[in-house]
């Protein structure tokens, strides 16, 4: 279980901090008033396999092991754990936002900083919701 819970907190830094980082780099990028070029597209990229979908990836497994294996009706019947998942449906749609616009940065078109903006928000509101129910609401 430590093992599991060490690889759920690992891609949870991965999946969160490069979703962060990205949506920056572009929103930074857009704002400057520059043009996508190939440079931009491979960083972004790069930055969008090895760290968001990675670390989702690492998160949901690790997650998934953790529910089955703890024992699934347990889980439900906790009010935190709702609420937890809630916020992950959230960040599973900002971070499918995120997607659209690192595919625009591929395909060499401008992004939106306001969604940009809007992405880097709730992601955060999200994380800090969900390390806050399942610390303290948790018990």
């Amino acid at each position: 279980m430590n093992i599991s819970l060490s690889f759920h907190i690992i891609g949870i830094v991965f999946w969160i901090g490069g979703l962060l980082l990205v949506t920056r780099f572009m929103r930074l990028f857009s704002e400057s008033g520059q043009t996508a070029n190939t440079a931009l597209a491979a960083t972004v990229r790069k930055g969008w396999f090895i760290y968001v979908i990675h670390g989702l990836l690492f998160t949901l497994l690790s997650g998934f092991y953790q529910f089955f294996t703890m024992g699934a009706g347990e889980y439900m019947k906790q009010g935190w754990f709702h609420g937890k998942l809630t916020f992950i449906f959230v960040l599973l749609i900002t971070t499918s936002m995120a997607g659209l616009e690192v595919r625009k940065v591929g395909l060499g078109q401008n992004t939106n900083p306001g969604r940009l903006r809007l992405i880097q928000i709730l992601s955060a509101i999200s994380f800090v919701a969900i390390v806050f129910m399942t610390k303290v609401m948790r018990g």
